[in-house]
């Protein structure tokens, strides 16, 4: 039950925001066709598509779910087809609450530099409006600091708004330590360059929360502050479209059940980063189906094409990198690898 929320609010609640009257634009009331791109038991694939009633967008987005994940895939594009460049606010309306979110919940996220919001947004605010400064920690207007990493309990009665941004990696995690689940977001940080983190913990007293509002969004999104793309322009964030262009972006958003903060970390390193070295070898015995006892390799590539196929790779690691750093043995030769 716990998983089928927070999943469920994923796919529910996102949308984006475009350059209209209200700050959630109208795209997350369009109605959406839907077609089923693959349904078996290994995969799970819908293409949803929808376009902007006020503005020249059409979006589609696949989500997809394979049977041996926890987590759904999700490639979406956003395509322009108005006749003349455009600046949009891109944003994915992801909250986290019901029975999975409590004060036994923490956040973890890659170093970044957090930003409150310039002014109150709502009479129970806590946090000093327009602060700026890294990760976790953040003034509150008492002149004490908050601990992002502990989520807080309702009895907070808070509601703030803060982004995060210059996020060395694009991903969050938060964990419930109580229940051992863990909520995981991975998005291109190329693209979404901010974090919303909508706070409501209890605050918000008033239309619409009267206080019984207890999630937290946290959102990737392209720009930040939420007046939209008006505001967005203002601080420099808005994101450019020129006319005809397509946006793409692939999120993975699901649950992680053995979440593990240094495993994350190490995972999150690549070969590039680490100053690794490559070694590469060619594996012909991959690609094999069995036919009775014995494996059959009809479908692999001949080998003049495999060779081809394996030099380009080893090209695009050398440029990559660097030549000294990547190793190879002798295409099609027996070897030993020590």
């Amino acid at each position: 039950m716990i998983v089928a929320r927070v999943m469920m609010i994923h796919q529910l609640i996102t949308h984006r925001v475009f350059k209209i009257v209200q700050i959630h634009g109208d795209v997350n009331n369009i109605p959406w066709d839907t077609k089923i791109i693959k349904d078996s038991a290994e995969i799970c694939s819908i293409e949803f598509k929808g376009r902007s009633v006020r503005s020249p967008f059409e979006i589609t987005r696949t989500i997809s779910l394979k049977a041996e994940d926890s987590f759904l895939e999700i490639n979406q594009n956003v395509t322009n087809y108005a006749e003349e460049d455009l600046d949009i606010v891109w944003l994915e309306h992801i909250a986290i609450g019901g029975s999975f979110l409590s004060e036994k919940c923490t956040l973890s996220l890659p170093n970044c530099t957090v930003l409150s919001h310039p002014e109150d947004v709502d009479k129970s605010s806590k946090l000093k409006p327009n602060f700026s400064g890294e990760w976790p920690m953040v003034d509150l207007k008492d002149g004490s600091k908050s601990d992002f990493r502990k989520i807080p309990g309702k009895s907070d009665r808070s509601l703030d708004m803060a982004y995060f941004t210059e996020l060395e990696e694009g991903w969050y995690v938060v964990k419930n330590n109580e229940l051992g689940i863990s909520w995981g977001v991975e998005f291109p940080n190329d693209l979404f360059k901010y974090v919303w983190y909508w706070r409501n913990f209890g605050g918000g007293y008033g239309y619409p929360w009267y206080g019984r509002c207890y999630n937290a969004g946290l959102e990737p999104c392209t720009g930040w502050h939420n007046g939209g793309v008006e505001q967005a322009e203002k601080n420099g964030s808005a994101y450019f479209v020129k006319a005809g262009e397509t946006v793409s972006a692939y999120i993975k958003a699901g649950v992680v059940l053995d979440y593990d903060e240094e495993k994350r970390k190490n995972w999150h390193k690549s070969v590039k980063s680490s100053g690794y070295e490559l070694l590469l070898v060619s594996q012909f015995t991959l690609h094999a189906v069995l036919k009775g006892n014995r494996p059959d390799f009809s479908d692999a590539k001949r080998p003049e094409e495999a060779e081809q196929m394996f030099n380009e790779l080893v090209q695009l690691s050398r440029n990559t990198l660097s030549p000294e750093k990547v190793q190879t043995g002798v295409f099609g030769a027996n070897m030993d690898v020590s």
